[in-house]
């Protein structure tokens, strides 16, 4: 049980036990302490109902500590306090925990927790002992003529005469192709439920089925024979024991059988269309389903990934689970890294590590069922072009099918659930229980509510027969196809279903309520809704009044919403806000993502190299800061972009303009996640960030959402746009739901109390909508989409800044033997790396203000600088010979050697460099290459080379096809360094300027070797 759910229980104890002590002075009591005390009891009452529903339909989560058992037993003893003290006051409050469970929970939850020796304690007196009693007949919803032909079914029986039930069918107003599912609907009420439900004797209950097998087998009215037959002899649970009828069976069971047995009576009956024929195949023949793609089973996301890459220069690679990642840059694995599952990815040396293998290029969706068991799904979310109530519903549909099937003809479904169950029908009875469930909470609806919508949507399907036109290609064998009937099912029977659907669960209601078998009932009696007549209304005995303490539905979004939709009224903005909620939600945390861009930025912005950012997992980041104010803020930061990540990526996956990063795996794990993908990357980086494309997304939707307000409304654009490092909330168009829009839609909504129609709710759209306007669109501003990105260490060098530095302080190489001494004491990545961003961040300074040219550089980094131990040079022989005029020579010095240390490793040293400079060396050139290279100065050209591809400016200016010759020896030349001996005379003309990566790993190679030999 979780905090909130404790801390309601005994705010619930709370007001029940202040009630019980105001209750004492009555009737002496204020109109206006009445209505608090009223208040208070149904607030109280209300939590009791939901928490004795959870109690029973989820077991599982029972007490689990001494504080959330010592709250419940509290609860309990303030409710037992409050009814013993009303008692002589009024009744209503006792009666008002039945009337809630009825209306917010449904009759079968009502019946499970009465029927539950714990919970008897609650049951008045004159519902005890009635439960058994209690069968609502949803079937009600297929209209009078179904009623008509149940009656004349219960006449027959009772008179034993069938002519009763065929002169029925002889007049004019039931419908031909209506006969013989409400028939067989009529038999399962009439024959399979009231043989069992009724204590009659076994040869009364031999000669009704007898009566009505004479019946089904000559009369024409059934066609259906086989189904007829199990309904009437009670054998309709075939392999599913679940599907069997029986005395004492739990309501819910009771109820989820009769919504198979409708489905299977649809089915069977209905003229064949092309959207029923699947369904009907699943039910009768499912043997011929067994290569088809079923509905609202996921994709293969593979496809949807790649097409929201676009032409993005990607490597696909599968970790050894199967999972797949992405490689950027060169598409070659040269760095290991972690996939969600945990599994090493990833290589080093353009080699795959062992178990990873080349990504598969196809679509790879599969038939069949894939979603597991019941209880591993996920919360319920849009599948392709479905909302997730037609989602949900579509789901339900096909299970119910399919277990419809599966009770007949067990074995083809072992073929096509994968992985196959141990019990398949009673995993599919969990599936069909569970989309019950989460249709009644999509709808925020009792699970009697989601029941008897579905039996109205199989009426609506039984009721259109074949007349479904322009539906083509809705075939289940491909997923175009499977697509295509998911669209078209949606159109046809669900999107009617959605309209008006407030309005169509009243009625059907209403006609459960009222059906005369049920009216007859104690049970009905106490639930049903008593009106006070107006001689006997007194404002100095509200608490009396039963209209105090009537059920009344909750006013949430969700109800909200489907009004709007019913209403069809054009409130533009209003639609917008409602279609936008997701969107705008995250919005209200754009000023807190700028944040951490900032934060980011001052820590890492030109102090981080690309292979450290795509390295560094966020969890070490958050690990690395100083423990107190500034760790707890980034990680609370950080938890929220990643809320925000996992609700709009769907979104995200849906636009084409908006260049998306390599992972888009659903959450933003710290253990597995790169630091990188929290920075601000460019747009037109080479790999995208997670950050860069959300901000991207959100400051766009901002700018969308004003131009729509403005173009609607007539304002004109002032054309002003606001930078981002100067945006804060109220700045931003966002609106959270339960903060934000909840409190206007309250406001804004009005009770209603019409005769025969119990509570009304309405909501004034024209007002809600101006104060949406007024609040959340007036006076906000436009962002700039050139936000201030981020530089990685090696971005920010050039030519300019070298050239600086040279100018500023005259620049001088470092003597061979000190070079040697800093090399053998730095074999370290980690050391290498921390002393190369002091260096950087030395020559970022020095370029602008300079310095003392002799002065050593340690010291100018510890006491001008003011870098602390972390960020120092770690060889003694750097910090004791090395000065400011020695800056560049040791940066050269200090990144070849990382270069090397990366190369020894299997890594690309080249992270930052543009693909088409990473072509490798023909073996002729490769030869020609070693032939020569005993008469150049190998160890400076490896230096000057590598400069030359991570340092130099004007990459965008030069051709891959150049010459690598010519253009190293105009670029030494323009940097006025001393000529590299043998290098112009000798150096391949044929190795061009594609060829430079490989080359300089050559080189490296080949003048590591000779320092190893002593050469």
């Amino acid at each position: 049980m979780s905090e909130r759910q404790i801390h309601l229980i005994e705010l619930a104890a709370d007001q029940l036990e202040r009630a019980a002590k105001c209750c004492k002075g009555f009737p002496n009591i204020p109109l206006m302490l009445q209505l608090d005390m009223i208040a208070s009891i149904r607030l109280g009452l209300s939590i009791a109902c939901d928490d004795m529903h959870s109690q029973v339909n989820h077991p599982a989560g029972r007490d689990v500590n001494d504080r959330s058992r010592r709250s419940r037993r509290r609860l309990l003893e303030s409710v037992q306090t409050l009814f013993r003290d009303f008692e002589v006051v009024t009744k209503w409050p006792k009666l008002f925990i039945p009337k809630y469970l009825y209306k917010r929970r449904g009759l079968d939850t009502l019946l499970s927790i009465g029927q539950s020796p714990e919970s008897q304690w609650f049951v008045p007196d004159e519902m005890r002992g009635s439960q058994g009693d209690v069968v609502p007949d949803r079937f009600v919803v297929c209209g009078e003529a179904y009623r008509r032909v149940r009656e004349a079914t219960a006449r027959s029986i009772l008179d034993l005469d069938i002519n009763q039930l065929v002169n029925t069918f002889k007049k004019p107003d039931i419908p031909r192709q209506d006969r013989e599912v409400l028939t067989l609907l009529a038999i399962f009420t009439e024959v399979t439920l009231a043989t069992v439900l009724t204590e009659q004797n076994a040869n009364v209950v031999c000669q009704i089925q007898q009566l009505m097998l004479l019946f089904s087998r000559s009369n024409d009215v059934i066609g259906n024979k086989e189904l007829a037959e199990r309904l009437i002899l009670n054998n309709h649970g075939g392999h599913c024991t679940m599907l069997s009828f029986r005395p004492n069976q739990p309501p819910r069971q009771r109820s989820v059988s009769a919504l198979i047995v409708h489905m299977g009576a649809v089915l069977a009956t209905t003229p064949s269309n092309p959207l029923l024929e699947p369904l009907k195949a699943l039910a009768a023949a499912p043997h011929t389903m067994m290569a088809h793609y079923l509905p609202t089973m996921p994709d293969d996301p593979l496809p949807e990934l790649k097409k929201a890459l676009g032409n993005q220069e990607v490597g696909w690679y599968q970790c050894p689970k199967g999972h797949h990642y992405i490689i950027g840059d060169c598409t070659k694995p040269a760095v290991v890294g972690k996939c969600n599952c945990g599994a090493d990815i990833g290589g080093t040396g353009y080699k795959l590590m062992t178990g990873n293998r080349p990504g598969r290029q196809d679509d790879a969706t599969s038939t069949g069922h894939i979603i597991g068991d019941a209880k591993d799904r996920q919360v319920p979310s849009p599948e392709r072009q479905l909302s997730t109530f037609e989602t949900i519903i579509t789901r339900l549909v096909l299970h119910a099918a399919m277990l419809s099937g599966a009770n007949t003809n067990l074995q083809p479904f072992t073929n096509f659930i994968r992985p196959v169950p141990a019990n398949i029908t009673d995993f599919l009875w969990r599936h069909v229980n569970r989309d019950l469930d989460d249709l009644a909470t999509d709808l925020d609806r009792s699970i009697d509510d989601a029941t008897l919508l579905v039996h109205i949507l199989l009426t609506i399907v039984s009721q259109s027969g074949n007349k479904v036109v322009g539906v083509w290609n809705v075939e289940w064998t491909s997923t175009q196809g499977r697509g295509n009937w998911e669209n078209a099912f949606n159109n046809v029977y669900i999107k009617p279903l959605f309209k008006g659907l407030d309005n169509r669960l009243q009625k059907a209601n209403r006609l459960v309520d009222g059906d005369h078998r049920l009216i007859g009932t104690s049970f009905h009696r106490v639930l049903s809704d008593i009106a006070t007549p107006p001689a006997q209304l007194s404002l100095e005995t509200v608490i009396s009044l039963p209209e105090m303490w009537q059920y009344r539905p909750s006013v949430s979004l969700e109800h909200m919403s489907r009004r709007f939709v019913e209403h069809q009224a054009t409130f533009p903005m209003l639609k917008m806000f409602l279609d936008n909620a997701t969107i705008l939600s995250a919005m209200c945390h754009l000023p807190d993502i700028f944040h951490l861009i900032s934060l980011l930025r001052t820590r890492y912005h030109r102090n981080i190299d690309l292979t450290e950012a795509l390295t560094m997992k966020i969890a070490e980041f958050l690990k690395s800061l100083p423990e107190g104010q500034q760790r707890n803020e980034c990680d609370m930061l950080v938890k929220c972009f990643g809320s925000i990540w996992t609700n709009i990526r769907t979104l995200l996956l849906q636009q084409d303009n908006i260049p998306l990063p390599e992972n888009m795996d659903p959450a933003i794990d710290i253990r597995t996640t790169s630091l990188y993908h929290l920075l601000p990357m460019k747009e037109d980086a080479t790999i995208t960030s997670c950050m860069a494309a959300v901000v991207l997304f959100l400051i766009r939707k901002n700018n969308e959402f004003l131009d729509i307000y403005r173009r609607k409304a007539g304002v004109q654009d002032d054309g002003n746009s606001r930078c981002w490092t100067d945006i804060s909330a109220s700045n931003v168009v966002s609106c959270d739901p339960a903060r934000d829009l909840m409190p206007l839609v309250l406001s804004n909504c009005n009770y209603s109390l019409a005769i025969g129609k119990g509570t009304q709710v309405g909501y004034d759209f024209a007002a809600l909508e101006k104060q949406l306007i007024d609040r959340f669109l007036c006076g906000r501003s436009k962002i700039e989409e050139k936000c201030e990105t981020f530089q990685f260490r090696q971005q920010a060098r050039d030519v300019a800044m070298f050239s600086a530095v040279r100018k500023q302080i005259p620049q001088e190489t470092i003597s061979l033997p000190v070079q040697r001494q800093i090399v053998l004491e730095s074999t370290s990545l980690e050391n290498v790396c921390v002393s190369l961003a002091a260096v950087d961040i030395a020559i970022f300074f020095l370029a602008s203000a300079g310095g003392d040219g002799d002065k050593l550089l340690g010291e100018y980094l510890h006491r001008v600088l003011k870098m602390g131990k972390g960020s120092r040079l770690h060889s003694d022989k750097a910090r004791n010979c090395c000065r400011l005029k020695h800056s560049l020579s040791l940066w050269q010095l200090l990144s070849v050697q990382r270069a090397r240390l990366l190369l020894t490793n299997g890594q690309d040293p080249f992270d930052n460099v543009d693909t088409s400079c990473t072509k490798q060396l023909e073996e002729e050139h490769i030869m020609a290459l070693k032939k020569i290279l005993k008469d150049m100065d190998v160890n400076t050209l490896v230096a000057e080379t590598y400069e030359f591809v991570v340092v130099s400016d004007d990459k965008e200016k030069r051709k891959p096809e150049w010459s690598l010759h010519d253009t190293l020896a105009s670029y030494l030349e323009e940097k006025d360094a001393p000529e590299i001996n043998g290098f112009l005379a000798h150096f391949p003309e044929t190795i061009l300027l594609e060829h430079v990566c490989d080359t300089w790993r050559n080189l490296a190679n080949y003048s590591q070797a000779e320092d190893a030999t002593g050469h």
